[in-house]
């Protein structure tokens, strides 16, 4: 096996969506997880097993295709910031509204009295 390779459990919200998935350290502050289906860039996961438990969040995917040079897999982060910064904290598509309202990707037309 390769050096800084484990096997980690990943859940999200409390799911379990991988089960002793191969996660290979990429850096001090990053790694990549092998699953046959990652999780959206953004999404904020939690990485568990062989001395680890932190939460992370996926910065970049590689989908499976039968001409990729890598397997299927999410890279993570648990950098502070990156785990901060998400433009969508919510993962249901709302844009939160100045007034406390939020619209579901909707545009709002004005509508003219005719003039």
């Amino acid at each position: 096996m390769g050096e800084g390779v484990v096997f980690v459990d990943v859940t999200y919200h409390g799911l379990r969506v991988a089960q002793r998935a191969r996660f290979q350290l990429a850096a001090e502050d990053s790694g990549f997880v092998e699953t046959e289906a990652p999780l959206p860039v953004g999404t904020t996961l939690r990485l568990e097993g062989e001395g680890m438990n932190r939460e992370a969040r996926v910065i970049s995917i590689v989908e499976q295709e039968s001409s990729a040079k890598s397997p299927p897999g999410m890279l993570v982060s648990w950098k502070t910031e990156t785990l901060q910064a998400s433009p969508d904290q919510s993962g249901d598509g709302t844009i939160p509204e100045e007034d406390g309202h939020s619209k579901k990707g909707r545009r709002s037309r004005k509508r003219s009295n005719g003039r």
